[in-house]
């Protein structure tokens, strides 16, 4: 199978592409851009911000992130489980691109664990059964004896591997392995966890809803390679209808660094702040931010990615943009959209988070006018290229000046009520 390499939000010559696969890439891969090249039967194809791999008719198209492999599965797993996320820091072998990371790094802790035994524990079975085991489950054997079946129905726990630990992993195999070529390494050890995993059933998790294991002494062992799973399934960053999104994951596993980006930062400062999900977060978890709107008649809904309520008040408003920020100028559509969050929230100071480009090496404020009343901006640089540690720290930073902002507007608000 043919495989072309693309880079991240970088353009690329690829030939011989028919209209038909044209077509499908679009179709595959969000914020794609193909355009005919200065060549005969050749086509411009500049990638958006999707990271990993899609297989289409033509061959294995792979686009590889901006960041350091190793870097965007610290982002992306802190995001997912920030208490975790030291665990995760494992051997990623000599990976070219991210399937080949997580399927190493998957591979390698599971087939280590099943060496060791297997996984199993007491799962809660209800069934029709010959005998008696268990208690009766009375109400459901009235219907058996009304309807003159010869069965009991039963209510028992059976020790089993049946469970949705190993239901994870074997659902988490199952999708690396349809990415890996046969002879790949970590294939070949997929491959022997599969067949260990055979009398585990086999269950397709909603992407958005991937179960939470409890921490259990019977599962403690295998804590790592389940969140490793966790993650694996949850690698669907699609916002398409659903009909789309079940195609789409039967094609590739994309990552979306714009989603990334956007969960690292709100989960890092949550954390950070030490504030829970409904009083930090985006539009959609902070109960005050649903019906937060631009105009009276409540037709223009915000959704910043960033908010805080403290102590009943909506004291700040903010914005991730995984996007390269010119050093001379800020795009006027970022601009435009967090004056928009400030005067529909009555906030007087925001956040617009970027990474850190080779262009943009500081931080800004930027203040603006209207009708005698000032609203300040600041723009902040997140450096992604530093250790995970060091992006941490500077995560630390923003929350201490975010916390100063909210301490000041509810001193203000304390003020003007007195006034009153």
């Amino acid at each position: 199978m043919a495989r072309h390499v693309l880079y991240e939000q970088a353009k690329e010559r690829v030939p011989g592409l028919s209209a038909g696969l044209i077509t499908e890439m679009k179709r595959a891969i969000p914020g794609i851009v193909i355009e005919p090249g200065d060549e005969p039967d050749s086509y411009e194809v500049q990638t958006g911000c999707y990271v990993g791999t899609v297989r289409l008719d033509f061959g294995e198209l792979c686009i590889l992130p901006k960041l350091p492999i190793e870097r965007v599965l610290f982002l992306w797993s802190y995001g997912f489980d920030p208490k975790h996320w030291r665990d995760r820091e494992i051997d990623l072998g000599e990976a070219p691109d991210l399937i080949s990371a997580l399927a190493h790094a998957f591979a390698s802790e599971l087939e280590s664990q099943l060496r060791s035994g297997f996984m199993e524990d007491y799962e809660r079975r209800e069934e029709n059964e010959r005998a008696v085991r268990g208690r009766i489950r009375l109400l459901e054997q009235w219907g058996n004896t009304q309807r003159r079946r010869t069965v009991v129905a039963c209510a028992y726990d059976e020790y089993t591997v049946d469970i949705l630990e190993n239901q994870l992993l074997k659902e988490a195999t199952r999708t690396l392995r349809a990415f890996l070529e046969v002879e790949h390494a970590s294939a070949r050890a997929l491959a022997r966890c599969a067949q260990e995993l055979l009398d585990v059933s086999s269950i397709r998790f909603p992407t958005h809803r991937i179960p939470e294991i409890q921490d259990r002494p019977t599962n403690r062992r295998y804590k790592r390679a389940i969140e490793l799973a966790r993650l694996i399934l949850s690698h669907g960053s699609f916002e398409q209808h659903e009909e789309e999104a079940r195609a789409l994951r039967t094609r590739g596993f994309l990552f979306d660094m714009n989603r990334v980006f956007e969960e690292f930062v709100r989960t890092a400062l949550r954390r950070a702040l030490r504030v829970s999900k409904s009083a930090f977060g985006s539009a959609a978890t902070v109960p005050e931010a649903v019906d937060l709107h631009l105009d009276s008649a409540l037709r223009v809904r915000l959704q910043p990615d960033l908010l805080w309520v403290r102590s009943g008040c909506l004291c700040f408003v903010g914005d991730a943009k995984y996007k390269k920020l010119a050093p001379s100028y800020m795009p006027n559509a970022d601009v435009y959209q967090m004056l928009a969050y400030l005067v529909g929230s009555d906030v007087d100071t925001g956040m617009l988070i970027y990474p850190k480009s080779e262009d943009e090496p500081w931080n800004r404020t930027i203040e603006i006018l209207i009708d005698g009343h000032i609203r300040r901006i600041l723009v902040r640089i997140i450096n992604l290229e530093g250790t995970s540690e060091n992006i941490l720290t500077e995560i630390d930073h923003l929350a201490e000046e975010i916390r100063a902002i909210t301490a000041s507007a509810l001193e203000g608000l304390a003020e003007s009520n007195q006034a009153r």
